[in-house]
Parts: C-alpha cells; structure tokens; sequence
C-alpha cells in the first residue's frame, strides 16, 4: 500500500489571528510550529499523532462550511459543550449518539467544521449517523 498515514489536515482561513484566537483560545490548542509572518504565515497545532495547519496564504483555497471535518476527541463532552456556550460559540450540529460515542460540532470563525467527539467506554452506539 502506497498510502502509510496522515500527514496533517490543512483549513484555509480567511483572517488568521481570528482563527489563531479560535484554536488557542477556545479551544485550548497549542501551538507546534509557526511559519511565514503575519496574515500571510501558517499556524501548525499538534493533536496527537496529527497536526491541523492553518493558513491564509493559499489563494487557490478558500474556508468551506460544506467541507471536510476535523474531529476532536475530548474527555468530557458536556464540559467542552459548557465552554463553547462559555464563548457564545454556537452548535452546528447538536450533541447526538454517533460513532460509538456523543459527537457535536461548530463552525470556527470561517465557517470550516470542527467535531468534538466522546467515545462510549463500551463502544455502543451507531456507528455513523444518516441524516
């Protein structure tokens, strides 16, 4: 097989110190890794295994509501729920029984979706949800 692993996921931002204040923030994200200088810079957070970049210099990319996901797996669900409603951060899609797991999810400040995902300790629950 050709393909071995992930090597980041990239968001197109419009304003990054608007999303750098999102990620870091809101949701607490540190920084790994800066390049570039000012709007035009890209802004690397390690997650894990995976890094999420972000970056407004990519002109042939723009943010997409209707785009990918990034999801993050938390702890405690309705403790991240509390701080999102904390921030007047609000829900795109509301807490609900997915992926063996709760899962809900918001739109960062340029529309691009962003999942917060608990997993059951048994695993129950659908695997995925058909709306």
């Amino acid at each position: 097989m050709q393909v071995t692993d992930v090597a980041f996921v990239f968001y197109p931002v419009r304003d990054l110190a608007r999303a750098r204040r999102f990620y870091e923030e809101v949701l607490e994200l540190t920084v790994a890794r800066t390049s570039g200088d000012g709007p035009s810079g890209c802004i690397e957070y390690k997650i894990g295994a995976v890094t999420l970049a972000l970056s407004a210099d990519w002109v042939d990319l723009q943010p997409a509501p209707g785009g990918g996901v990034v999801t993050f797996t938390v702890r405690d669900l309705d403790a991240m729920l509390s701080r999102l409603r904390q921030h007047q951060i609000p829900l795109v899609v509301a807490p609900t029984a997915a992926f063996g797991g709760s899962i809900a999810a918001v739109a960062d400040p340029d529309g691009n979706r962003v999942a917060f995902h608990q997993r059951t300790p048994d695993l129950s629950g659908p695997a995925i949800v058909h709306q």
